[in-house]
């Protein structure tokens, strides 16, 4: 093949220089750089494999190819350097060979080019020693395929022992959250068979389906999209039409959220309403003489409520009647303080006067009349001459 179409080639790869790793390659070296090169395959544009996926078909398995684009994925063929023409073809026929087998020529030199770039990339990406088990000393890496040689480093060196193909098949069951992207769990299934393959030990399609149908079943958002997935016949269910399936249902699951009132705006309306409401009693209590541990408790509460409003999924009504329990004990609360607290507007009228306790309440007692008397009490101390007595009670006059 031509350097300068191999060099060209290599140009258009979005990573057209990896750094080179010294030392002994990891897995996750050796899967970081893998995935790189997957992304240079799928970049040249070719009609091989479905020709959606560029010539990803290079760099991945066969299995996980059509795992991955529902397609098969073929080598081409060297058609030879000149075009076969039956005897007895005619002139139309002659020109319709010689561009089928021009155009079958070009397809297999770029498939060829295409591959040529892939491996020297990947060679310039890891020390020579470590690909030496695939080098032939005459025509060197001519023979291995890049899947061979990064299959050759997955084997002898990002060793997977049976231990992590279980924890790999763990993280392949992890439950779904749908209120994140689809594509989060396209991505987590994906991930787990492209660990498997590294292993050689691969998932089938029935196996990947069967996990993903699963994990968007446990949800209990998608029992639509579930139905009619079950209804597809076993042909059809291909890892390609569950991702188009449930893309689909995963948006439909998404405008329907967008359309349908939140039930928590309401709650959270109520508690910052009665939130609200509570700081202003506490205000107002701060200078009274109410109990402060009541305040406490009835802070605790409102906390509590705060917590269980946050947390709620589901039982929004029995929430609601927490928050209207709430709200009456804070009124009987505020009546309680209202009656408990001493009464400061006294009768404007009221004359009744002690040396001792300053002006008293209607009928009640007098300096002369007083039981409890201080130390120095004044039997003749009147409202209008107090002889230095108590003005308690008496600003209001």
């Amino acid at each position: 093949m031509s350097s300068t179409k191999i060099e060209t080639i290599k140009e258009g790869f979005p990573h057209p220089v990896i750094p080179k790793h010294l030392g002994t390659p990891t897995y996750d070296v050796i899967a970081a750089v893998h995935m790189k090169m997957k992304a240079n395959a799928a970049s040249v544009v070719s009609a091989l494999g479905g020709g959606s996926h560029g010539l990803l078909g290079l760099t991945v398995s066969p299995n996980t190819y059509q795992t991955i684009t529902g397609a098969q994925f073929q080598r081409p063929q060297n058609p030879g350097a000149l075009p076969t023409i039956p005897a007895g073809s005619t002139g139309p026929q002659i020109s319709e060979i010689v561009r089928q087998h021009r155009e079958t020529l070009r397809v297999w030199r770029e498939y060829i080019s295409t591959e040529q770039a892939l491996k020297q990339t990947l060679l310039a990406a890891f020390e020579d020693v470590y690909f030496k088990g695939l080098c032939n000393r005459h025509v060197g890496y001519q023979n291995a395929s890049f899947l061979q040689m990064i299959q050759h480093l997955y084997t002898n060196y990002g060793i997977i022992t049976p231990t992590d193909l279980d924890d790999n098949d763990i993280r392949m069951r992890e439950p779904y959250d749908a209120s994140k992207p689809i594509e989060e769990l396209f991505d987590q299934i994906e991930d787990a068979v492209e660990y498997a393959d590294a292993a050689n030990a691969p998932y089938n399609d029935t196996q990947i389906v069967s996990r993903a149908y699963l994990l968007v079943y446990k949800t209990g958002l998608y029992n639509e999209a579930c139905r009619d997935w079950r209804k597809r016949t076993l042909a059809d269910q291909t890892w390609n039409n569950f991702k188009t399936d449930f893309t689909a249902a995963h948006r439909d699951l998404m405008i329907q959220r967008a359309v349908q009132p939140n039930p928590f705006q309401e709650a959270n309306a109520t508690l910052a309403e009665f939130q609200a409401r509570t700081d202003e009693i506490i205000d107002q209590m701060t200078n009274s003489t109410v109990d402060t541990t009541a305040i406490s408790t009835l802070t605790n509460q409102n906390e509590n409520l705060t917590t269980q409003l946050a947390n709620a999924t589901t039982d929004l009504s029995s929430m609601k009647s927490m928050v209207e329990t709430l709200c009456k004990q804070v009124e009987e609360l505020q009546s309680s303080r209202s009656n408990n607290r001493p009464r400061a507007n006294r009768n404007k009228n009221n004359k009744s006067y002690c040396w001792t306790h300053g002006r008293t309440c209607n009928n009640g007692h007098t300096s002369q009349t007083c039981r409890n008397r201080a130390g120095g009490h004044q039997d003749t101390a009147t409202l209008e001459n107090q002889i230095g007595g108590s003005t308690r009670y008496c600003s209001d006059l």
